[in-house]
């Protein structure tokens, strides 16, 4: 037989030592790129994490040193004298500066400090619902359903500060 003769397809030829080695370098390579690059992004989200809590901690240090110093505040302007309205005046503006967290304790002043007109805590209380006319509203509602804990004189005061400042027409269109 002349004809065409067969041949079986060599044997794939055995990978050469060199084609190896490489290959494994390419794989260790391959590794440490992903595992760098895992590692810097864990960094990242760490770094994130620290410098998220450090403000957390940073922001409750600062309204703790607010709260002492609104605190400090209040007890000052509780004990001037009801003939220092300008003492008192003066402090309750102070008090009005540390925006809504100031609404309450200028509401207490003005409902119950003893023995003294309300005028300075209210002038207080306007002069933050300039800016936070809403905050000074809902503590002022508080006033509006409250008829024995606080002296008439006092709850006409306030309620005249609601009316003034927008409080009543907010309340009526509820």
């Amino acid at each position: 037989m002349n004809g065409p003769t067969v041949t079986s397809q060599p044997a794939s030829p055995a990978r050469s030592p060199i084609t190896i080695a490489w290959l494994n370098m390419l794989i260790a390579v391959i590794q440490a790129a992903l595992i760098a690059g895992f590692g810097f992004a864990l960094k990242d989200r760490l770094d994130l994490a620290l410098r998220e809590r450090q403000t957390q901690v940073q922001e409750r240090q600062a309204t703790v040193g607010a709260i002492e110093k609104m605190s400090t505040l209040v007890n000052d302007f509780e004990k001037l004298a009801a003939e220092d309205a300008a003492g008192r005046r003066r402090i309750a503006m102070h008090l009005a500066m540390f925006g809504t967290d100031a609404a309450m304790p200028l509401f207490a002043l003005a409902a119950g400090s003893p023995n003294t007109s309300p005028k300075e805590a209210i002038d207080g209380l306007r002069l933050l619902a300039t800016q936070h006319r809403d905050a000074v509203c809902q503590v002022l509602k508080g006033a509006s359903g409250v008829t024995g804990a606080i002296p008439a004189q006092r709850r006409e005061s306030i309620l005249k500060l609601a009316d003034d400042i927008g409080c009543a027409a907010e309340t009526s269109a509820r």
